[in-house]
């Protein structure tokens, strides 16, 4: 008996340390939002739906089927691209970014630094500052030169462009 309970124990023990508890989420339409407080393992968004992150804890986030996320905070290992989904990222912790399938990603910050992977493998770190001043590092795998349909678009905050609107319009009136 005491060898019974001692081995469910044990077997009890080992599964929580397989799997951090976290729940896996499914969202195939409407708009729907991770907090702060919340934590999944696997998101997966399709059909055109749209998953706004402001916190909280994922592992992985999956786009397909023209779904929309935006990312304004928290923390994710790895989000991936399929299917025409859209990424707008704009703040938080991103460990990696996989852009497959005609997928693409809009990164709203300054200071935008590329650094390549060595290798055969198109990947690399884009380092930067998100909007809010604080400073990202991701890593890159599976590249747009792969995937020609997919592409990522750096947005420079506001003031940025703003500055290179002045002076392109200093320039133009140079020369007249």
């Amino acid at each position: 008996m005491k060898v019974e309970a001692m081995l469910s124990i044990l077997v009890s023990l080992i599964l929580v340390g397989v799997s951090n508890g976290a729940m896996d989420w499914d969202i195939y339409s409407g708009s729907n939002q991770i907090q702060t407080s919340d934590e999944y393992g696997v998101v997966n968004t399709y059909n055109n739906s749209t998953l706004d992150m402001t916190g909280g804890r994922v592992e992985y986030i999956f786009g397909y089927d023209n779904s929309i996320i935006n990312f304004f905070g928290g923390d994710v290992d790895i989000l991936e691209g399929h299917n025409h989904s859209t990424f707008a990222l704009n703040g938080g912790l991103i460990d990696t970014i996989s852009i497959l399938d005609f997928s693409h990603f809009n990164i709203y910050g300054s200071d935008f630094v590329w650094q390549r992977a060595g290798g055969g493998a198109v990947s690399g770190w884009l380092s930067g500052n998100w909007l809010d001043g604080s400073s990202f590092n991701i890593y890159f795998r599976d590249l747009p030169e792969e995937f020609p349909g997919s592409h990522i678009t750096l947005i420079p905050e506001p003031s940025s462009f703003l500055m290179i609107l002045a002076g392109s319009v200093l320039l133009r009136s140079r020369k007249r």
